[in-house]
């Protein structure tokens, strides 16, 4: 078993775990990422003398290894209450606030996600304040939520707006968002599903839609790419006619699936008008809400 699921038998697993230092170079000279030697790593991140593992009384200083300065870091917000935090944070002359009950809680929503600390930590809000906390570190491209990249002029017509196949779960440029969470945006997507074309919203790599009383999550989907100024969502609710420019994302047997967006939890999600409710999914169940805001060209 081991074999199959690692590439090695139990003897040379045990030798990997209490020697580490002998695979060293093997491990982090192939794969992705930078490729490194025992000796490079020594020298270039810990700043020690030893070249390999043959003074085992020499120790590196965390505040001088981004890594462990880091982790340091992390471990002691985690510990720290709102007030604290707050306080921290008037203190390195941030605007930035924390709300919540703890500062690393409530933004990490998946265990393979990338950088989603930009979008959610309360440090991650002001860039000045986030570099007097934290060390850059190998493949940090320096970036936080509080910069902003410049707008796009736009001119003459709009371009048109599109679906676009969306890659092993990656986001095409231009994806256009139609919700958001505590810590995420939501951008809007559709998938195939049971004979239909069903529109939902990205979370983690798929497009989760809501379908039969539950929230399915699909690996083949697309995304809406389009200018942020080619729609607007317009309140609605069950009864009340749908609005002029009202944008089909999808369809089912019978019936077109309007793009809609309905609050729930302390977000908007995205979903698909079914019998003058907008239904979403969430918390792994299809919701049907009778107030919601449809997604409308702009005239």
């Amino acid at each position: 078993m081991l074999q199959a699921a690692i590439g090695m038998n139990k003897a040379e697993l045990k030798k990997l775990m209490t020697n580490p230092q002998n695979y060293f170079n093997s491990v982090m000279g192939s794969g992705g990422g930078e490729k490194i030697s025992l000796a490079n790593f020594n020298a270039k991140y810990l700043k020690i003398a030893d070249k390999g593992y043959s003074n085992p009384r020499e120790a590196f200083d965390y505040r001088q290894f981004t890594a462990g300065h880091n982790t340091v870091q992390i471990s002691k917000m985690i510990l720290m209450s709102p007030s604290e935090v707050r306080r921290m944070l008037r203190d390195i002359g941030s605007k930035s606030t924390a709300t919540g009950s703890n500062i690393m809680l409530g933004f990490m929503r998946t265990l393979d996600g990338n950088v989603q600390w930009r979008n959610g930590m309360p440090a991650a809000r002001d860039c000045v304040a986030y570099r007097k906390i934290f060390m850059k570190q190998a493949g940090d491209d320096g970036r936080c939520s509080g910069i902003k990249p410049k707008p796009t002029p736009v001119v003459g017509k709009l371009p048109p707006p599109r679906w676009v196949t969306a890659k092993s779960g990656r986001l095409p440029r231009g994806a256009y968002v139609g919700g958001q969470e505590p810590g995420r945006k939501l951008y809007v997507c559709r998938a195939a599903y049971k004979k239909g074309v069903h529109p939902g919203k990205v979370v983690a790599g798929k497009c989760n839609i809501g379908w039969g009383g539950k929230e399915r999550a699909l690996k083949s989907f697309q995304v809406l790419v389009a200018n942020s100024k080619s729609f607007r969502f317009v309140n609605s609710k069950q009864g009340a006619r749908l609005p002029k420019g009202t944008f089909v994302g999808g369809r089912e047997p019978g019936r077109t699936l309007p793009v809609c967006r309905a609050s729930h939890k302390g977000g908007w999600h995205p979903g698909k008008i079914v019998a003058g409710k907008c239904n979403i999914g969430w918390g792994g169940k299809e919701i049907a809400r009778t107030r919601y805001q449809v997604l409308v060209r702009a005239q």
